[in-house]
């Protein structure tokens, strides 16, 4: 696992399940591919976010 992915796939008997940081289950998946994909779009919302809400704090600190 990248620590710096907020969501990663773990693998257990057919199932990928995504998950987070703190080990929770977001969503399973019936193969990898689709979980994988889903990690990448739940990763990109994360930093769009992040992102957003860095620059809005700025934003306000400044005003």
């Amino acid at each position: 696992m990248n620590d710096e992915t907020p969501y990663h796939v773990v693998d257990d008997s057919g199932r990928h399940a995504v998950t987070d940081r703190g080990g929770r289950t977001v969503m399973v998946c019936s193969d990898q591919r689709s979980a994988l994909h889903y990690v990448s779009l739940l990763s990109q919302a994360f930093r769009q976010g992040y992102q957003s809400g860095y620059r809005d704090a700025k934003n306000q600190s400044k005003n």
